[in-house]
């Protein structure tokens, strides 16, 4: 009685007073059973048996109904560009996590929240959902838990090409996200009542800038003891628990999905069809590069087979009576295009150096075909240098590699033909206008 009436006197004391009462509490991992493993999902299996662990865990605190097929499938998971990770005990999967970028759909969180403010100047962000852990493997004060935010923070943080993570949380558990996390409210004192992505519940908005969010943490635990040193905890070098997709380029998927798992994940789940509406599977077939949905899940080749970064790349004017050089932001390539955010006109052929790697960059010459009123180049590539083609076999092969052995013989459709070197001309957005051609 007397740990109960503490704790309520505790939560009941103004932040700055309470927060690091709390942090005392903390107790982080020290020792990892052998047993136990964290990575990205690879494969049809581990993502099923994560959407079965979250739907149990969502409907038992009531954040949705109880589905027929016993999964929580969101259209978000079915994204290249979400990132969901899985804790393994003994290879089978206990835990899971997603961070879902930003994307055609927009977040779960952009229904209920003003995000505008902070996308602004192009910023990325990355809303962390879909925590689940198995009821078996919940005690251990959170060292599971802990585990898996280091394993995906780190690797988001890397590699996935954000500024802020958001995240909507349930009034009772603000204080642990601010407290140990140091996540911010994005606005102070605002709740939302129905929170829709998670049955109508009570959410609150919640916002951490990430590429500075190491020197936060270090702020307030830097002369912590190691049990209760976060930052000592998050920046350890890599863990052999931790098993991380190598990476050679600044590719934002891990290339598990792609056209044809996507197929695979059609096929398996019995109510895909009636799962998802019209408009979110003509966002899937965008997504993939195919014209329509049924071009994607019948397998036809896409027409684009298009890959999002975050690179940067300096752009020289070759035509210009004096040569300008520009720095514009890479948002997705191809083999024959890629689309750039840059400041300023760009109307004519241009000579590009594209970061597209660690230590790894490639020259190439591209022409605009298209902009759009938020300042995005649609280019066509007109010659390349043997780093672009090297990059784009080395991603092929790596889809390849997710691919069961019964989906193999697809190989040949990654392949794309001369003729489909249009990835980034006019698409199905209305808002693109089309560059005239001043030689002609």
């Amino acid at each position: 009685m007397k740990g109960k009436l503490a704790k309520k006197v505790i939560s009941e004391l103004p932040k700055f007073i309470k927060y690091p009462i709390y942090r005392t509490k903390l107790n982080l991992p020290s020792e990892i059973p052998p047993e136990l493993q964290f990575k990205l999902i690879s494969s049809k299996e581990e993502l099923i048996k994560s959407c079965r662990i979250l739907h149990d865990c969502y409907v038992e605190m009531k954040y949705m109904k109880e589905d027929q097929y016993g999964l929580r499938l969101t259209p978000y998971h079915l994204l290249p560009s979400t990132l969901t990770a899985v804790a393994l005990w003994e290879g089978q999967v206990i835990a899971t996590m997603s961070v879902v970028r930003d994307n055609p759909m927009g977040l779960p969180m952009d229904k209920v929240y003003d995000l505008s403010p902070l996308r602004k100047n192009g910023k990325v962000l990355g809303e962390v959902s879909g925590l689940a852990i198995d009821p078996k493997f919940r005690g251990s004060k959170g060292g599971l838990f802990h585990h898996l935010i280091r394993f995906l923070w780190n690797y988001s943080k890397t590699w996935h090409g954000l500024d802020y993570y958001v995240i909507a949380v349930n009034p009772s558990m603000s204080d642990f996200y601010e407290a140990f996390y140091l996540f911010e409210p994005m606005v102070l004192g605002h709740v939302v009542d129905g929170y829709d992505f998670a049955n109508g519940a009570t959410a609150v908005a919640l916002k951490m800038p990430i590429q500075t969010s190491y020197e936060i943490i270090n702020s307030v635990y830097k002369n912590k003891p190691d049990t209760q040193n976060l930052y000592n905890f998050m920046t350890k070098p890599k863990l052999p628990c931790e098993i991380i997709p190598q990476k050679e380029y600044y590719t934002i998927t891990d290339n598990y999905l792609n056209q044809f798992t996507f197929k695979d994940i059609y096929n398996t789940v019995n109510d895909f069809d009636s799962r998802f509406d019209d408009k979110t599977k003509k966002i899937f077939s965008t997504v993939y590069g195919f014209k329509s949905f049924e071009d994607l899940v019948e397998g036809k080749k896409a027409s684009r087979l298009r890959h999002e970064t975050r690179a940067l790349s300096l752009l020289v004017s070759d035509k210009s009576e004096e040569k300008k050089m520009t720095v514009a932001s890479v948002k997705d390539i191809s083999r024959n295009g890629l689309k750039v955010v840059v400041d300023g006109h760009v109307n004519e052929s241009c000579s590009l150096t594209v970061a597209i790697g660690p230590n790894k960059k490639s020259n190439i010459i591209a022409e605009p075909i298209w902009v759009n009123p938020t300042g995005e180049v649609g280019m066509k590539i007109i010659s390349s240098d043997n780093s672009w083609k090297s990059m784009h076999n080395a991603i092929d092969q790596k889809i390849l590699s997710t691919l069961p052995e019964s989906m193999k013989k697809l190989s040949n459709e990654l392949k794309l033909s001369t003729e489909e070197n249009t990835n980034h001309v006019k698409d199905h957005d209305e808002s693109h206008s089309k560059i005239k051609n001043k030689a002609a």
